[in-house]
């Protein structure tokens, strides 16, 4: 039997669903472990109310099961239930967030992969977890290609012609030279000095499938990222793709090329993530491990790039305080006020902030050492600023002096930013 798989949309309330479910339990749930949380947070909930099945989603988007091998779920990044029918590129907002290089340093917790429950099929085209995958890695490939390739000393074993270079390989000098005949040969293992090492050479692999999977689709964002590998192709020619996982499984690497952890564990995912992909084969499906991204990381990286691109370096992204970590701190210039600023992932273009997120980020304001750090010495009140998604707004954010001052308190402001979309 095919198991079945029910679309939905993000922040769905309770919505009734149509049609008929043979599950044994009464409530479905899953939860997404984010770094440092103490609480998960929940990706879905279906519960079954007098004979009917009730849905709940929040700012996750990704596929799962409900019931293994009966009943799954594909969560689409629809933001609002405008009759345009439209839906967030998040493709071009994760595009977007990696212009700025200091996003790199948080990707970690933005996309939860589990290889342990079987894949699920999907329409080829509808695989977003492959091209966000790719989208990553071809990112930090750049990055590290523009730094330039790691060298470091690798082991070469092959046939020397009339002579001796490194250690003898006795057995393999046995199979392919003595039994033979070719007595004035010999089978050696020597190190060489080079680009060619394990650790490049599983990113080498990883692009060459990112290439075979890139050729399947005709996006525009997919173009774009086709052409950037096939940029990248010249820089890494002297590396080869022969491989095994395990070899670079306890790798150590030097601080400089710090991305290259990055690099390695994202390549490794989607070396995983590949080998169930019927794509290569051309099919219509294609099968994907269970897999969240976290809608609301994403917008906060994506608000940060379009923040730098405002305010350049007075923008400081997710400092710590002790256990206090606002989103952002925007630093005062000559004719501009310090801010405390948060990005909620909300509908707040249509209604009042909650009461709850005006508490947060005014408490962030009364911190005495962001006081200390925005070099305020008075009583005087910190300005603030929530930043949530409006389709109505410009896709940059307005100018600081065009934000809305929350009417029912003091130096308390929104402001919308237009995200990018999918037409339908």
């Amino acid at each position: 039997m095919n198991p079945k798989l029910i679309d939905a949309s993000e922040h769905w309330e309770n919505k009734v669903l149509d049609g008929q479910y043979y599950l044994i339990g009464k409530v479905y749930k899953h939860n997404f472990a984010r770094p440092n949380d103490k609480e998960p947070s929940e990706c879905f909930s279906l519960e079954r109310r007098e004979e009917k099945w009730h849905l709940s989603t929040s700012y996750f988007i990704g596929v799962d099961w409900i019931e293994k091998d009966i009943l799954a779920i594909r969560v689409f990044p629809k933001f609002t239930e405008d009759k345009d029918n439209f839906e967030i590129d998040y493709l071009k907002m994760l595009e977007d967030a990696l212009t700025e290089p200091k996003n790199f340093e948080h990707l970690e917790g933005l996309l939860n992969v589990d290889f342990k429950r079987p894949p699920i099929a999907v329409p080829k085209q509808e695989d977003g977890l492959s091209l966000f995958l790719i989208s990553e890695f071809i990112h930090i490939m750049a990055r590290i290609t523009a730094k330039g390739i790691m060298k470091s000393y690798y082991f070469v074993e092959e046939n020397q012609r009339s002579k001796i270079k490194g250690k003898i390989l006795l057995p393999k000098n046995l199979k392919y030279n003595i039994v033979k005949g070719n007595l004035s040969d010999n089978y050696c293992r020597y190190q060489e000095y080079g680009i060619d090492i394990p650790e490049n050479r599983i990113l080498k692999k990883a692009m060459k499938y990112c290439l075979h999977v890139l050729d399947s689709y005709n996006d525009d964002i997919v173009v774009i990222l086709k052409q950037r590998l096939i940029g990248l192709k010249p820089k890494w020619k002297g590396v080869g793709d022969k491989v095994d996982v395990k070899d670079v499984s306890t790798c150590k690497i030097n601080s400089f090329y710090k991305e290259y952890h990055m690099a390695i564990e994202i390549a490794k995912i989607l070396l995983k993530v590949l080998s169930y992909n019927q794509v290569l084969h051309g099919d219509e499906k294609t099968e994907v491990p269970p897999y969240w991204i976290d809608m609301t990381k994403l917008f906060e990286m994506f608000v940060f790039a379009k923040l730098r691109n405002l305010f350049g370096d007075c923008v400081i992204y997710h400092p710590h305080f002790g256990k206090q970590e606002p989103d952002y701190l925007i630093m005062p210039d000559t004719d501009r006020p310090p801010y405390v600023a948060d990005a909620k992932y909300k509908r707040y273009s249509e209604r009042s902030v909650d009461i709850d997120d005006i508490r947060q980020v005014s408490g962030y304001a009364r911190l005495k050492a962001i006081r200390s750090k925005f070099r305020i010495d008075d009583k005087s009140l910190i300005p603030c600023v929530i930043i949530y998604p409006d389709q109505n707004k410009c896709e940059f954010l307005e100018d600081y002096t065009k934000w809305v001052e929350e009417g029912r308190y003091e130096d308390i402001f929104k402001t919308g930013i237009r995200l990018p979309v999918i037409k339908r």
